[in-house]
């Protein structure tokens, strides 16, 4: 692409700082107090959570139900953690274009599967992959403002496919998750109305308002219908694709089928990231317990967990630092 027809996108979908929006050092300092508070508070409920699930499972019968595992499910959910990674990949590919800029897929894969590999793992998503792309993609010769635009854009399109696949759960199962988080099911289906709310205005924004939305103090500018619609796929096939990979690792005969089982694992996700855990530890595993309402044995539950923080958590962080190192030496 030349710098004659670069110019233009970049501009048009732009993340800047609203003028006229003074700081707020009141707001900003009350965040720092708050957010450890919070996600203490959510980590202490979690550990209660799963502490309380697992008393009376002693560790040699949970060790001997991980070995039991039969190897063709183990085979199945690392090709499918493999085969998400590779989906994720799709957030940077969106992004790119969105921001107006060409890069080979090789470098922009390896930057995706890098950042989601510490984000994932590392907790802070927005902080950790933002700082292994910018070391990356700046070595490419991406600016810092189109970098920071990429990151803005990828968490966009997480949390797009957390609204959307929440949202179906809740609106067409309201019966079976309202119980596990201790709400009437007329407020379970009002989450859910909440959550398509949400992703409809998303598109609405797109496509009626097409005008630049601030958000405290920064400008965001909306994407073509297309990307959006890319991102509503990829962030949704991904969310499933992790699911799978943990259903896989389940006995036959499990009392969840898989769309009521996927749109579980998407709300204890979504509990992981908002708690900033690293990798949700504990949260995550946490709300899987507490929404399976007792159709997973819990054993069988607790040891598909283990090897699954192993697959889509422990293994990538690895490989993802091994390949970050040997960029750095060279």
């Amino acid at each position: 692409m030349s710098s004659a027809t670069a110019v233009e996108p970049v501009a048009a979908t732009k993340v800047t700082p609203a003028p006229g929006v003074p700081p707020n050092p009141g707001r900003a300092r009350w965040l720092r107090l708050a957010a450890p508070l919070g996600v203490a508070a959510i980590f202490g409920v979690a550990l209660l959570v799963v502490e309380r699930s697992l008393r009376g499972v002693s560790y040699g019968t949970l060790w001997h139900a991980i070995l039991s595992l039969p190897p063709g499910r183990i085979a199945a959910s690392l090709a499918l953690t493999v085969l998400c990674y590779v989906i994720l990949t799709g957030y940077d590919v969106l992004a790119l274009r969105h921001v107006g800029h060409d890069l080979d897929y090789p470098r922009t894969g390896l930057a995706s599967f890098i950042g989601f590999a510490f984000s994932n793992s590392v907790g802070l998503a927005f902080l950790t992959g933002a700082t292994v792309r910018t070391r990356l993609y700046s070595a490419w010769g991406l600016s810092t403002p189109v970098i920071a635009r990429i990151v803005v854009f990828g968490a966009t399109t997480l949390w797009l496919g957390v609204l959307a696949i929440t949202g179906v759960t809740l609106v067409l199962e309201p019966a079976g998750v309202a119980p596990s988080l201790h709400l009437p099911v007329a407020a379970a289906t009002a989450l859910g109305l909440v959550c398509l709310g949400l992703v409809a205005a998303y598109f609405g924004w797109i496509l009626r308002w097409r005008r630049p939305l601030t958000v405290l103090g920064w400008r965001f500018h909306p994407p073509s219908l297309a990307i959006a619609l890319g991102q509503l796929a990829v962030s949704s096939l991904e969310w499933l694709t992790a699911a799978a990979a943990l259903y896989v690792l389940l006995p036959s005969g499990t009392g969840l089928a898989f769309p009521a089982f996927a749109g579980r694992f998407v709300v204890a996700q979504a509990a992981g990231l908002v708690s900033h855990v690293p990798g949700g530890l504990g949260v995550f595993e946490g709300g899987m317990l507490l929404l399976s309402g007792g159709a997973v044995a819990v054993t069988s539950l607790v040891s598909a967990l283990a090897v699954f923080r192993g697959f889509y958590y422990v293994l990538p962080l690895r490989t993802g630092t091994v390949v970050l190192a040997g960029l750095e030496g060279l």
